[in-house]
């Protein structure tokens, strides 16, 4: 499968195709960036794709996560408490 055929496949597609690429005896002891490699893909392109949908490359796990989102607004929250709290200001 090449580059532009893997972005035919909906989001969770994608990611389950690199991490059972990854899982794979030969790219083992690899990192992602050969793997895209090899597939004609752009690493960086792959990467912010699949973060619109909320998949995430950690490198530690050589793999692709989803991680769920509630949707917060920051309105409700003070830009002090913001900025205290996850700046750390």
């Amino acid at each position: 499968m090449y580059g532009h055929q893997i972005f035919r496949l909906t989001a969770g597609n994608r990611a389950e195709l690199i991490n059972r690429e990854l899982r794979k005896a030969e790219y083992q002891d690899q990192e992602l960036h050969q793997l895209v490699d090899s597939l004609m893909i752009a690493e960086d392109d792959l990467k912010s794709d699949l973060a619109m949908y909320g998949w995430y490359y950690i490198a530690e796990l050589k793999c692709f996560v989803q991680i769920k989102t509630e949707h917060a607004s920051l309105s409700s929250v003070k830009r002090s408490d913001f900025l205290t709290n996850i700046i750390g200001y």
